[in-house]
Order: structure tokens, then C-alpha cells, then sequence
């Protein structure tokens, strides 16, 4: 659908433009590494990348319908074992890491090669899509994406690029229209790639992207070579987008990378240093012990909130329909009404003095004198109705 090739482009630009906000402002002034599109900014002008990003996705898009990939829990070696005999319907798609591989190729032969690799007790897990990226399929649009690709200028870049399609570092001045396709058309060395990185000392991977997706197959690559090192994302789906890249750029910042805090907090605000003397650790904060009680205690029912110094026994709490989230329920045009069954539990836990589930403690105190009864009609009419 026209909506789902939107999100896809979408989708494709969102690493750029992620990538952008924390070292094209910059906010990082130190970068190393990026897959497919995170550096695509450095070696490009903007136009010349949304051409790329545009067309590259428009045109694999044309290609679905015909064929899946999936993910199993196999060698680069133990893989190309498994589509022996299919080579022309089945591909190694993907190297995500020393024992994961992405499989592609046609729905049949494939699904097929599945099963067996199911029955066998492999890891298996099918992208929900219908492409087969990086495979034959591809083939039917390689002239049209030379063609749309071929007024692009790429030009040297000011860092190091590592690339997915040559699995190591690829001159910026490369990545013209047959540099793209061979990206469309290849298969993807994500792998061989993060090795070449490890082994130059690197140790520290940004994933720039919607959603954290390469944890896994970058500390898989780590500790084939017996290396430690640090992962960091920048969004998060369901999380607010401001709060997350700030949260990873202050992790960043904690591990020793260099911060553009002029650039993150756009304005020209002096530093001050910490003092260097040792903190006395005092405290002068004056609060009665009824303050630091509303203050610091925990809530001692869900419903009746925090216990208050007054001659009847009183709580208080906020019922806040944020929090609350079943008082939608309860509803009379406008207005929200508390249920009865609410106003119930308040007085059980009233009664027992205790939390949720001490009914049975509450019922015990039946017949024990009518002065808890009076109190608690008190409390609201509908509990005139109550028997205790």
C-alpha cells in the first residue's frame, strides 16, 4: 500500500536523521563506525542521500509477493551446508554474527529448508515480511536503480567508513549507483564487518535507528575475540524520542565520549567545576516527623493513601484518573464516578487496618462493638447500607 511504502522510506531515513542529532549538529564530536545508512550523510549531499534512501526503497519494494527471510541459528559455513543444491532459489542474505544468519530466497524451497532446520532443533525466527532482499529477486530492478542512482556524487569522507557491503573500510568516493546496487543485490557482511572494527580495538557500538535491533550480534562478535566492550541505541519504540537520545547521549558521556553540551543544551552557559574538597555529609533538613512521613511512606493502601493526624481516623489520597486507569469505566457523561465496590475495599482496609487482601481479617471483627460501624457510615451514605 502506498501508506506502507511511506512508512518504509520513512523508516530508512529515520537513521540519518537520528545519526544527524548526535554527531551531524554535533553532539558526539568523536565517531567510528555505522552500518548501510549511518554514514551516508558524510558522503552526500543532503539531496543526493533522500535520492538514494528514496529510490532504494520505492524499487525493493516492487519486489515483495514472492519471497521471505528468516533468521536461523547457523554459520556462514553451516549455512551455505543447508541450501546446498538450491543456491539459485535460496541465498545467505545476511552475516549478523559468528552463529546467526539470515536466509532469503524463494517462498517454497525455502520454507522447505525451514522445516528441516526446525525438526533438527535450530533457532529459526521469520521476518514478517514478503521480500527476499539481497538475493535473485532483486535482479528485475538493478536497471531502473542504476538509472535514478547515476546523477549522484559521492565525495571523500571526513571519518572512516565501514562497510556492510565489503565488510571493511570503503572509500567514500565508492559509493556511486554500482556501489548500491552491489548493497541491494549482496549479501549483507554486518559480521565480517564489526570483526574488522574489534580487531583495529574498537570496542564501543552506537546503533542508530527506530529501535534497539544489533545488541545481540555485536556482543556475539565481542566475545568470539574475547573482547568486552559497550552497546548503546538511540531511540526505542514506545518510549519518548527527547528522553531517550538524551538518556543514551548522558551514557555515552559516563563512559568517557566527548559531549557537545553547548550543542545539546543550545546555550553558551559557562562551566563550573565541582568543588574538590571532600562533601561533609551533613544533613540540615528540617521536617517534623509527620512531614517526612507524607513525605517518604509508602502508600498503606492503594485506596486509602497516606494515614492523617486529625481526632478521627483519616487517609487521604489522589485519585487521579491517569492512574487509575479503570475510573473510565465509571463514567456518567462527563463525570466520573467512583464505584461502590471501591468505597467497599476502603472501609475493609479501614476497618482492619492492613492492605488489600485482609477481608478476612475485616469480617472477624463482626459483632465487635458499633463503633467501627458508625465510623465507617460516616465516611460516605452508601455505607449505611452495609453490614459488617
Amino acid at each position: 500500500s502506498q501508506g506502507g511504502e511511506n512508512h518504509e522510506r520513512m523508516r530508512k531515513a529515520l537513521p540519518n536523521a537520528s545519526y544527524v542529532a548526535f554527531t551531524g549538529t554535533p553532539l558526539l564530536k568523536d565517531d567510528k563506525t555505522a552500518d548501510k545508512f549511518g554514514r551516508i550523510v558524510h558522503a552526500y549531499t543532503m539531496k543526493d542521500a533522500v535520492t538514494i534512501i528514496y529510490h532504494r526503497s520505492r524499487l525493493q519494494d516492487m519486489t515483495g509477493g514472492k519471497g521471505r527471510m528468516v533468521a536461523v541459528g547457523l554459520s556462514q559455513a553451516e549455512a551455505k551446508k543447508v541450501i546446498a543444491g538450491n543456491e539459485d532459489k535460496v541465498k545467505v542474505a545476511v552475516i549478523n554474527s559468528p552463529g546467526m544468519v539470515t536466509l532469503a530466497g524463494d517462498t517454497e524451497p525455502l520454507e522447505a529448508l525451514v522445516a528441516t532446520l526446525e525438526e533438527s532443533g535450530k533457532f529459526v525466527r521469520w521476518l514478517r515480511i514478503d521480500y527476499a532482499f539481497h538475493t535473485h529477486q532483486m535482479e528485475p530492478i538493478k536497471d531502473e536503480l542504476l538509472e535514478t542512482l547515476a546523477g549522484i556524487k559521492p565525495r571523500a569522507t571526513t571519518i572512516p567508513y565501514i562497510s556492510t557491503v565489503t565488510g571493511g573500510v570503503c572509500e567514500g568516493t565508492r559509493l556511486d549507483a554500482d556501489y548500491w546496487w552491489q548493497n541491494v543485490r549482496e549479501a549483507v557482511l554486518f559480521a565480517p564487518a564489526i570483526a574488522g572494527l574489534i580487531r583495529s580495538g574498537e570496542d564501543s557500538f552506537l546503533e542508530v535507528g527506530p529501535h534497539p535491533a544489533l545488541q545481540n550480534p555485536i556482543m556475539e562478535c565481542l566475545s568470539e575475540q574475547g573482547r568486552k566492550g559497550h552497546y548503546y541505541s538511540s531511540l526505542r519504540r514506545k518510549s519518548d524520542e527527547s528522553v531517550e537520545m538524551l538518556t543514551n547521549l548522558a551514557t555515552l558521556h559516563i563512559h568517557g565520549y566527548k559531549v557537545d553540551w553547548r550543542s545539546v543544551n543550545r546555550a553558551e552557559g559557562r562551566d563550573v567545576r565541582l568543588p574538590t574538597y571532600a562533601w561533609q555529609k551533613e544533613r540540615f533538613w528540617l521536617e517534623s516527623a509527620e512531614g517526612r512521613y507524607q513525605r517518604c511512606a509508602p502508600l498503606e493502601h492503594p485506596l486509602l493513601g497516606l494515614a492523617k493526624v486529625a481526632s478521627h481516623p483519616t487517609w487521604q489520597f489522589d485519585l487521579d484518573p491517569r492512574y487509575f486507569t479503570w475510573l473510565d469505566d465509571h463514567r456518567f457523561w462527563d463525570s466520573v464516578v467512583f464505584p461502590a465496590s471501591g468505597y467497599g475495599e476502603i472501609g475493609l482496609a479501614e476497618l482492619c487496618g492492613r492492605g488489600p487482601g485482609d477481608e478476612e481479617s475485616a469480617l472477624r471483627l463482626r459483632g465487635k462493638g458499633s463503633r467501627r460501624r458508625s465510623r465507617l457510615r460516616s465516611c460516605h451514605p452508601y455505607f449505611s447500607s452495609l453490614q459488617f
